[in-house]
């Protein structure tokens, strides 16, 4: 699968804004493949640490960050068929 990505939203202006969510793959992870593992679920905060849920829209407080955690993809094929040279070489790089 592929990798997912990390995104951080606050207001240059130091104002509350609302965010209508619309995220999938929060609470079910994205399924593996042939064998694959599933991918990790994704996530979405604010930096004080209160959880936003998936759908709707909510506030964010002008002092606070939106961090949401975008899913990567799930596994395909069974990693255990891998070259472990690449196996190892995703383990070090933080990739696994």
């Amino acid at each position: 699968g592929g990798l997912g990505q990390i995104i951080e939203i606050a207001s240059r202006i130091n104002q509350p804004f609302e965010l209508l969510a619309a995220f999938d793959r929060i609470i079910h992870p994205p399924r593996g493949a042939f064998g694959g593992s599933n991918g990790a679920p994704g996530r979405a905060v604010l930096a004080s640490g209160k959880a936003i849920v998936g759908k709707g829209t909510q506030p964010i407080p002008a002092n606070d960050r939106l961090i949401i955690e975008i899913s990567g993809g799930g596994g395909y094929g069974d990693p255990s068929k891998r070259d472990p040279a690449k196996v190892e070489s995703d383990r070090k790089a933080g990739l696994l």
